[in-house]
């Protein structure tokens, strides 16, 4: 008696195109989205709450996948099989070079899809570009499976492996002024929007007289919670920054925030009403009038992931 075929669960439809694609490191974020020339880019890609994988550069070459199956495959599992083929999902910025590189293959008449990047995963959203008549640059709702995703942007090339936590070598000198108050602080930064919750009664300013201080900025190359990121910073002998000296770093470099959001841990506060956790960061939106600056003080919250793309302000011991 011949034995009953056996059909697999799910497979990987490699296409076997080839598209070049050349990262450079030394571009902001900023400027990868325009070079796309998008008709329309979603709010929060922009507002810096995505991985922005900066790591990868230089001549990659891309390939498209699509996950074909008619059940629930995880992620997890999607990203070993590519591993076996020799393949990575692609990141932020390897999507966003193949965006500026190969802007007709985005239009559904071109592709059954739009393209994703995995990697660039937060822990709610992925990225894709694509569009019926306008070429987007934005997101859908991630589930934790890979069956109702798109096409796959994919790397040839093995997983990056990144350290857990990298320290930007340049120090940053500021100056908190404690005899101002929460307020005058914000006032001086000069944002365009606030978060309607970050109040003195919320976010408390501890210190006396004028304090010079030389801050660094950590990237943590995974997403963690905000208690695994304060152990990281204890283990690395680094303190978290609070909000006085957050407020102060955006006061003298009003500029960094436009690519990456900064996130001072050293300052939280819990709703009660909700039970959240929430704790300050600076980020930057181009999507705002001309007449302002495109700089917000927004909050983040910590009983969830963070993501890996934003920058933490902290102080050596």
């Amino acid at each position: 008696m011949a034995k009953p075929k056996v059909v697999p669960e799910w497979k990987l439809v490699v296409d076997k195109r080839e598209f070049p694609i050349k990262v450079d490191p030394k571009q902001s974020f900023n400027t990868m989205v325009a070079l796309g020339h998008y008709n329309y880019v979603n709010e929060i890609i922009m507002s810096g709450f995505l991985p922005e994988s900066n790591q990868s550069k230089g001549k990659l070459v891309c390939q498209l996948v699509e996950v074909d199956t008619n059940s629930e495959v995880s992620e997890k599992k999607v990203t070993a099989g590519l591993a076996n083929l020799g393949l990575r999902p692609a990141n932020m910025t390897e999507l966003l070079a193949f965006g500026a590189a190969y802007p007709k293959l985005q239009y559904r008449k071109h592709h059954k899809f739009p393209v994703v990047a995995l990697a660039a995963a937060s822990d709610n959203y992925i990225p894709y570009i694509g569009g019926a008549s306008k070429r987007a640059l934005t997101l859908f709702h991630r589930t934790g499976a890979c069956n109702r995703i798109p096409r796959l942007l994919v790397v040839q090339a093995p997983p990056i492996k990144l350290p857990r936590l990298a320290i930007i070598k340049k120090t940053y000198p500021i100056t908190v002024d404690y005899d101002q108050s929460l307020a005058q602080m914000i006032a001086a930064d000069k944002f365009d929007l606030v978060h309607h919750q970050i109040t003195w009664r919320h976010f408390r300013v501890r210190g006396i007289g004028q304090v010079n201080l030389d801050a660094v900025l950590v990237r943590f190359n995974s997403r963690l919670t905000g208690q695994e990121a304060l152990a990281k910073l204890e283990k690395n002998n680094l303190r978290p920054a609070t909000i006085a000296e957050l407020l102060a770093f955006g006061v003298k470099y009003p500029d960094k925030q436009r690519t990456q959001a900064i996130v001072a841990l050293g300052s939280s506060w819990e709703n009660l009403e909700d039970g959240r956790v929430i704790t300050p960061c600076l980020i930057g939106c181009e999507h705002l009038p001309a007449s302002l600056t495109g700089r917000l003080l927004d909050l983040i919250e910590l009983k969830g992931h963070l993501i890996a793309g934003c920058l933490f302000l902290a102080f050596r011991k």
